[in-house]
């Protein structure tokens, strides 16, 4: 009824917030995790106000639309871990120093 279709925008608008502190955080101070994070982005969440998220894989999964347009959105940055090497991560962002 209608009381999900509430229930799951008002989660999702807490999930927004909490995105968006995580994503400072790991901006400011890196991560150790085995993996790289993409921050990804999606500009039509919130009324086209856009919003983003960050996720593992190299596959956009956008929880702000869920099924009905899990891809909609683009990856801007990566997060590789902190303990990543120099070439590690020039090799992720496809610059190669001479």
């Amino acid at each position: 009824g209608d009381w999900q279709a509430a229930d799951i925008k008002g989660i999702r608008e807490r999930f927004g917030s909490i995105s968006n502190t995580i994503l400072a955080v790991v901006d400011a101070f890196g991560h150790t995790a085995p993996v790289t994070f993409h921050r990804a982005f999606c500009p039509m969440a919130f009324d086209k106000k856009g919003a983003a998220w960050l996720q593992v894989g190299d596959k956009l999964a956008n929880p702000y639309y869920g099924h009905k347009m899990l891809g909609c959105g683009e990856f801007q940055r990566e997060f590789p871990p902190a303990g990543a090497t120099a070439e590690h991560r020039q090799k992720k962002e496809g610059r190669h120093e001479q």
